[in-house]
């Protein structure tokens, strides 16, 4: 009762101080903190989540995963992946349906949880989910040698098969940091992202001599794909074997990079045959339908998936996968600009991040009675980033150098999408430490 109307930051320290208190099996303390599952302040939710996890409850233990891994909070679901592991092997038959949930951020906590546990019934159900993925690899390579050749009606289907092997490889690291290698895992991916050949390959090798290494085994051609093509010639595209093929992969972004392939080319009869009307995923089948009802949609700017694609061009979200950037793209804006047009001006408060979607940004600053050209932002580059941090004003001035199109995240905006998608820090350059500085101030 007393903590029925106390403050936030009061029920958080209430309910971490009965953790302490080793309460294992008590049902009182689990309904307690089962209440507040509900609270609109995450840290409330987290402290909630531990004292369930510390208790370990069966009767709680659905209302964890159920509540907890669904929760739309990155840290909240991380602590019910903790909290689920504590639990062991108990709790895999509410884990393991997650591993086929919708939602890519719950299929991950799910993962995490499992990976936590460490038996080898847990082990086990992470290489069976990782095995049809590990099926495709042979294809994945295949196809990757095939898509050397850059010509634009190939050129989204390069998109995703290479953001599928980036999600692959995401995946199987997610899986050894649960298992117990997190040092070792947060090295290897800031040495994968390297530009130095001796580092990637030094990655790999503290990734092979891993004691869970057959996880690696399989995406091994994976992570050795570009090391030496220098010499490797393009293998001959069969369009109608490839797509075939393509059509049947289980991969949402796969099929979708066939579907624009085949737009392309303007296969509309295979479009309406094959995908139309059987296509059961529903952000395919609606992107298909646009297609099919829109022959001119690629060209369209405002199309999602043209959107989509561009953004993983960006410097900014290359690491980001499609999956992600679905929803982040639907914060940005488009706004269009002619030549001349003033975009902000030197002394306004800036509160918005700006990426190059079409033509060139001339950015300027006042010397004496004239404007002095600082530089120039072109398509996929990006000027802003500060401003969604703090509203500073702008030290310099933004002009449509020719007619161009703007993508435009605002600062409100921006919040809203960190708290779902933390990783957005790392995109923007800000470290683990500096991000929890802000997430804790702003959030």
């Amino acid at each position: 009762e007393i903590l029925t109307n106390a403050t936030p930051t009061v029920k958080k320290e209430a309910l971490q101080s009965l953790v302490t208190l080793n309460p294992v099996g008590n049902q009182a303390l689990a309904d307690l903190a089962t209440s507040e599952l509900d609270h609109p302040d995450r840290n409330v939710r987290i402290a909630a989540i531990e004292l369930l996890g510390t208790i370990r409850s069966l009767k709680h233990l659905e209302i964890i995963t159920t509540r907890g891994l669904e929760d739309l909070n990155l840290d909240v679901r991380l602590k019910a992946a903790v909290a689920c592991a504590n639990y062991g092997d108990r709790s895999l038959p509410q884990l393991v349906p997650y591993l086929n949930a919708a939602k890519p951020e719950i299929v991950e906590a799910a993962i995490s949880a499992i990976a936590q546990i460490q038996t080898r019934q847990a082990e086990q159900i992470l290489w069976n989910h990782l095995k049809p993925d590990y099926d495709w690899v042979s294809n994945l390579v295949r196809w990757q040698k095939q898509m050397l050749l850059d010509t634009r009606e190939w050129r989204a289907l390069k998109m995703t098969i290479d953001d599928y092997s980036q999600r692959l490889i995401s995946k199987v690291l997610h899986i050894l940091s649960g298992l117990g290698h997190k040092r070792t895992i947060a090295y290897v991916r800031q040495m994968l992202t390297s530009e130095d050949a001796r580092r990637r390959a030094n990655a790999i090798e503290a990734l092979a001599a891993l004691k869970h290494r057959r996880f690696i085994v399989p995406i091994l051609p994976l992570l050795e794909m570009g090391e030496d093509d220098s010499g490797l010639k393009p293998e001959k595209i069969d369009p109608q074997t490839l797509l075939r093929e393509l059509m049947h992969v289980s991969d949402r972004w796969l099929r979708i990079g066939a579907i624009l392939t085949l737009a392309e080319q303007s296969q509309w009869a295979i479009l309406k045959r094959e995908w139309y009307d059987s296509e059961p995923d529903p952000v395919v089948r609606r992107f298909t339908k646009q297609i099919v009802m829109t022959f001119d949609i690629l060209a369209k700017p405002d199309f999602e998936v043209t959107r989509v694609l561009f953004l993983k061009q960006t410097t900014l979200f290359n690491l980001l996968s499609l999956d992600e950037l679905l929803p982040i793209n639907r914060a940005f804006k488009l706004h269009k600009f002619s030549i001349g047009d003033r975009i902000f001006t030197e002394g306004e408060m800036g509160t918005s991040l700006y990426i190059v979607y079409q033509g060139k940004v001339r950015m300027t600053r006042k010397n004496g009675n004239k404007q002095m050209t600082l530089s120039y932002f072109e398509e996929r580059e990006s000027f802003g980033d500060s401003h969604l941090f703090e509203e500073t004003a702008h030290l310099s001035s933004a002009t449509a150098y020719s007619d161009c199109q703007l993508l435009i995240l605002s600062r409100a905006s921006f919040l809203v999408l960190l708290d779902l998608y933390p990783k957005l820090l790392s995109c923007l350059g800000v470290s683990s430490q500096e991000g929890d500085i802000f997430q804790r101030d702003h959030l």
